[in-house]
């Protein structure tokens, strides 16, 4: 279930892309921090209607915020060692 929330959510952020490129990174980490604590409530709503055991709060709260505290690291990594670029407006276009 999880997969598929992650799925969701990213494609629901893909589609934003062309107005996210114009945000500075704060606003493109609160986004993301948002989708995660989304998927976490989802995730808990949904196993509680399915009536499953639930994992505790802070386990997945914790989860949810290292995930968003990791974000920025992976951002960092993936500019500076693997070259990678935000494309611009005009460029997304295209795609």
């Amino acid at each position: 279930m999880w997969t598929l929330l992650v799925l969701i959510v990213s494609e629901s952020l893909r589609q934003r892309r062309l107005t996210m490129t114009e945000f500075p990174f704060l606003v493109e980490w609160s986004a993301f921090a948002g989708a995660v604590l989304a998927m976490i409530l989802l995730e808990r709503i949904i196993l509680w209607v399915l009536v499953v055991d639930l994992p505790p709060l802070g386990l997945s709260l914790t989860h949810g915020i290292v995930t968003t505290a990791i974000y920025p690291l992976v951002v960092g990594i993936s500019k500076f060692l693997f070259g990678l670029r935000k494309i611009g407006p005009a460029e997304a276009e295209v795609l």
